[in-house]
């Protein structure tokens, strides 16, 4: 039976959050091995661990501080965050024609532009996402894709993302963060599940 773990997040002086995945002694299976509560931070940074290859990440009401803001991923190596143009990124909106497609990006877009707001004292107002992220300790390229959903207030919005991390270096953690530098809004989570290796 596997045996959930959880890590709480830590706070930086540079507006950062980062959780540190915790040591899995479990069994094959998905465990949970961090939860972090957004605060007003630009960036959610996480760690992966050599325990596990592949991870599921979810998110629940997540929120900008500004209006038209896209969420952002990057990727750790060795520690250091990637900026350079190693990313592959694939996404779609309900609104027609407005998909993306980039092979040579410098991050990987969650969610379209609009389809997110500020929580203005509305906590059931916010961006949900369900990450499946696959082979990050193998020396080939990295993928990952998935939907999300944002309750806008006044209407439903939705879409799948796919995303690449074009080197063949082991990944040690994601970023999540806002395109216009925004702060998160202090409400909504993230959470961590990593798939046993063996």
């Amino acid at each position: 039976m596997a045996v959930s773990l959880v890590s709480t997040g830590v706070q930086f002086p540079d507006s950062t959050i980062q959780t540190t995945a915790a040591t899995a002694g479990a069994a094959p299976g998905l465990v949970l091995i961090s939860s972090t509560d957004a605060t007003a931070v630009t960036t959610i940074d996480i760690n992966f661990s050599a325990s596990y290859n592949n991870y599921i990440i979810v998110s629940q009401g997540l929120q900008p501080s500004s209006l038209n803001q896209t969420m952002y991923i990057r990727f750790f190596v060795g520690g250091v965050i990637q900026t350079g143009s190693v990313y592959g990124r694939n996404s779609g909106t309900n609104v027609v024609g407005a998909g993306q497609d980039f092979l040579n990006s410098t991050f990987i877009a969650v969610n379209a532009a609009g389809n997110t707001s500020p929580a203005s004292g509305e906590p059931n107002r916010g961006m949900n996402f369900f990450i499946n992220m696959h082979g990050v300790n193998n020396g080939q390229y990295k993928y990952l894709y998935g939907n999300t959903s944002a309750n806008l207030g006044s209407s439903l919005s939705g879409q799948l993302f796919a995303g690449s991390y074009n080197g063949t270096s082991a990944l040690t953690g994601i970023r999540f963060y806002w395109s216009g530098g925004d702060t998160f809004a202090a409400q909504g989570s993230i959470k961590l599940y990593g798939l046993k290796n063996s």
